[in-house]
């Protein structure tokens, strides 16, 4: 799986395709990700964070050692 980041202007989408996933992101949102991500990484035991999002979801789930369903978009 190949992920490619995009920083464009007010977006906010995740694009999954069967062999590539793009992330197209303003550079605040990019910004916020980062930023938990770092904080989870930096933490001993289990968490997550919500991120508002466009598409294909109106919510990301970033999780650590935390077991979520996946739905994949239909």
């Amino acid at each position: 799986m190949t992920h490619q980041f995009v920083i464009q202007a007010g977006a906010a989408d995740i694009e999954l395709g069967e062999h590539r996933v793009v992330w197209r992101l303003d550079h605040a949102k990019a910004v916020e990700i980062v930023g938990d991500l770092t904080v989870m990484s930096s933490n001993d035991g289990p968490g997550h964070d919500y991120v508002d999002m466009a598409t294909p979801t109106n919510t990301l789930v970033l999780s650590r050692d935390e077991y979520v369903r996946a739905v994949s978009p239909s």
